[in-house]
């Protein structure tokens, strides 16, 4: 199964049309207006896999996603020096994720 199977299965329309997931990059993209939630998280310095692409997702429940703050991907350069993944990292409201989980 290719990259796009999984994310397909997580957060692709059920029969009832709702995603079971949302993926928080294209969330934090489309929503929020931050583009960067989007920035490559794959084969950052290797050359064998193809060009730098998004594969690394966050995914949460349609009743948690309101509380997303701020999505962002670290690419740095310890984080490089470690991996050819990125880090994907995600902030939310506590009281916003407080009263959602209640």
């Amino acid at each position: 199964m290719s990259h796009i199977g999984p994310d397909r299965i997580l957060s692709g329309p059920t029969e009832n049309g709702e995603a079971p997931y949302v993926e928080l990059g294209v969330w934090a993209a489309t929503v929020l207006h931050q583009r960067d939630a989007l920035t490559p998280t794959a084969s950052l310095w290797r050359t064998d896999q193809g060009p730098p692409q998004r594969l690394d997702r966050m995914y949460c429940t349609r009743d948690l996603v309101s509380a997303l703050l701020r999505l962002w991907v670290d690419d740095s350069s310890e984080v490089v020096a470690c991996s050819d993944h990125a880090l994907v990292l995600a902030e939310f409201d506590l009281e916003r994720l407080r009263y959602a989980l209640a």
